[in-house]
């Protein structure tokens, strides 16, 4: 569970930085203040909750990289439904 959180933190923080950067060495020497902040807000409520269950596949994904599942860990769905008796 914290693997998910941690890599939307990483991420969003990563989506706030680059709105911050572009917003202001797009307009330099006046930037557009107000602007600026209102695009950072939307980018911190929205980007994460948008990015949530794309950040929970890819912690999914390093798991089963990190540990790999061992033979006979893993059933195969159609299995409980299709046994022969």
């Amino acid at each position: 569970m914290t693997g998910n959180v941690g890599i939307n933190t990483i991420v969003s923080f990563g989506m706030l930085m680059v709105v911050l950067f572009v917003g202001t060495f797009a307009f330099w020497p006046e930037p557009p203040i107000v602007a600026i902040v209102v695009a950072a807000a939307l980018v911190t409520v929205v980007f994460p909750v948008v990015f949530h269950p794309f950040s929970k596949t890819i912690w999914l994904a390093i798991d089963l990289l990190m540990r790999p599942p061992e033979p006979g860990e893993v059933r195969a769905p159609w299995a409980e439904r299709w046994r022969l008796s």
